[in-house]
């Protein structure tokens, strides 16, 4: 994940939303960017802060340079152990291991007695905690809490012991608070002990062939703003559980779930009762006086084209289509990239740039690899607009592991 990071004025809405015309937004609804009307823009994710697209950029100073480059691999199904494994930097912190080089302290935890006759209680100085574990017993004490996530087994999430408390938003505990009126659509207003990491960091996945959590751990670096690096605790450590549903295309499924897909199976309206399934394309036949599937027309004198046009002839190059082609007519002739159709009655052939193909010029608009708008050739946009979990956009060409 290359994670860019931005400074934002509000922590209610520290990103710009995507508002959708007939609230409440579902992801695919269309809308304008809040932070720039003129803007439009496609819901693409839904979250406590409200519904957020890639359309819409946030404006705040970037502080991450070319961004976190943050790394799951390997993600999987099975168990991911992360011991802190160098000392940490900050004054007074360095008997301690941390994680990731440059790391300051293990967590923000309150030092606290591990073990002994004064398990738990406050200290200073290992000399406070008399029979405590380890060379350091007086540490940021960290504890097992399975009721962070009493649904997987092996949680291993934890809490300060001692504190710090912070007063966060129940449902966006990114968000500090002192009153309900501070968490707008967002609370209530509660305290909670903070969380932190156990050592080592644990992480197990779920296997499954329809449904599976893949999970990971590692190290994220830090911006390049001091002031973030303090309040997020960077660089540190992190760990995910990903869940996932996977959904396997293929052509005898019996269902029209790829674009290269013109019928498959039962799912043959298209051409019913003449699908290739070897191929799933529709057995169509220039020549029988027929309009096919894909064909624009068919047969001498027939009245499919229009006035000035002529119908090419079975075997001849582009053969059932319409020439000279007409842009406007809702038929993608094969001079042409798309065609918008025009009212009444000619819908658009324009599965090359659904929505943006160019009336009169039957063109889609030239694809700029980084506006974030998949376009012409295209099959994604940067970062990864477009591909699957896991997954980068390669110069919006392909999406790659």
């Amino acid at each position: 994940l290359n994670s860019l990071v931005t400074l934002a004025t509000d922590s209610n809405v520290p990103c710009p939303t995507c508002n959708c015309a007939t609230p409440p937004c579902q992801c695919g609804d269309t809308g304008t960017c809040s932070n720039n009307p003129l803007t439009s823009c496609t819901v693409g994710g839904l979250g406590p802060f409200g519904a957020t697209s890639n359309d819409c950029q946030p404006t705040g100073p970037n502080v991450s340079g070319g961004g976190l480059n943050i790394s799951f691999a390997p993600a999987t199904t099975a168990t991911r152990t992360f011991p802190s494994n160098t000392p940490c930097t900050g004054s007074g912190f360095t008997q301690y291991g941390c994680w990731i080089a440059g790391e300051t302290q293990p967590s923000a935890c309150l030092k606290g007695c591990n073990g002994g006759s004064n398990d738990s209680l406050e200290c200073s100085v290992d000399g406070d905690c008399p029979g405590g574990i380890g060379p350091h017993p007086c540490q940021p004490l960290c504890r097992h809490d399975n009721t962070l996530d009493p649904g997987l087994a092996g949680a291993d999430e934890g809490r300060c012991v001692l504190g710090p408390v912070d007063r966060t938003c129940a449902q966006a505990h990114q968000i500090t608070c002192t009153q309900d009126a501070d968490c707008i659509g967002t609370g209530p207003c509660t305290t909670e002990v903070r969380r932190c990491f156990m050592d080592p960091i644990v992480r197990t996945g779920v296997a499954g062939t329809n449904t599976l959590v893949l999970a990971s751990t590692f190290p994220i670096p830090g911006t390049t703003s001091p002031a973030v690096n303090n309040t997020a605790g960077l660089p540190g450590p992190g760990a995910i559980r990903y869940p996932q549903a996977l959904t396997i295309a293929y052509c005898g499924d019996g269902a029209l779930n790829q674009s290269s897909e013109e019928c498959d199976g039962a799912a043959d309206a298209n051409c019913p009762g003449a699908c290739n399934n070897a191929a799933c394309v529709c057995n169509v036949v220039c020549g029988n006086n027929a309009v096919d599937f894909g064909e624009q027309c068919d047969g001498a004198g027939q009245a499919q084209c229009g006035a000035g046009q002529t119908c090419i002839a079975p075997s001849m190059t582009n053969e059932c289509t319409c020439t000279p082609a007409i842009c406007g007519d809702g038929y993608k002739a094969p001079a042409e990239q798309c065609d918008p159709g025009a009212p009444p009655g000619t819908p658009a052939d324009d599965n090359a740039c659904p929505g943006t193909c160019q009336a009169a010029l039957c063109t889609c608009p030239t694809a700029v690899c980084g506006d974030g708008v998949i376009a012409g050739a295209e099959v994604c946009e940067l970062p990864a607009v477009g591909c699957g979990a896991l997954q980068a956009c390669a110069a919006c060409t392909a999406c790659l592991p």
